[in-house]
């Protein structure tokens, strides 16, 4: 099932999803030419081996491919909406074929979140894809972390500012009431 490409440190996991043998030994092989960091290939044939890995959290995959081609499902679209939900925030990368409706069917991945696309049988640029892929998750990754701190340090914010207007509203009130401020009446004690 598993291949390692490189063997030097820390590998990156890749879920290879397709039941294309030529497609399978034609990515393995292109990998094995071009590839700069080390990777471990996890060979998946069909959709439901693939998601029963990812549900069962036998495989933490660090990128998925997938051929939404897979002669045992007949819905493309279904595959992709399968295995985005199973790999959540792991990057997709799908592969089609040629024409008119499978670049159809390609857009309607991107624009689903597919992280880039490929035509079948063409994969002189499959380790770009599987680097820039990677690398666009992991800024995409730290960006919402970003935004995330930001976020909480702007409701925090406004809570304090909340809190301080409580504080001068009741303040406020109750001078106009006649009574005094419970602040001032410390600092006269002192």
């Amino acid at each position: 099932m598993g291949e390692n490409i490189t063997s030097n440190g820390t590998n990156t996991k890749i879920l290879l999803v397709s039941d294309n043998r030529a497609d399978v030994g034609n990515i393995k092989l292109r990998l094995e030419e071009s590839i700069d960091f080390p990777c471990y290939i996890w060979h998946c044939q069909t959709l439901a081996e693939a998601l029963a890995y990812l549900d069962e959290k036998k495989l933490r995959a660090d990128l998925v491919i997938l051929d939404l081609g897979l002669i045992s499902t007949a819905n493309p679209k279904e595959i992709y909406k399968k295995m985005g939900d199973a790999a959540q925030s792991i990057p997709i990368i799908v592969l089609t074929g040629a024409g008119k409706e499978e670049h159809d069917l390609a857009t309607f991945v991107m624009e689903a979140g597919a992280s880039d696309h490929m035509v079948r049988g063409q994969f002189t640029r499959i380790a770009d894809a599987i680097e820039f892929s990677l690398i666009r998750h992991k800024i995409t990754a730290a960006t919402s972390k970003q935004n995330l701190h930001y976020h909480d340090h702007e409701r925090m914010k406004a809570k304090g500012d909340s809190d301080k207007r409580n504080g001068e509203k009741k303040q406020y009130i109750s001078w106009i009431m006649g009574g005094y401020s419970v602040e001032n009446n410390e600092e006269e004690e002192r």
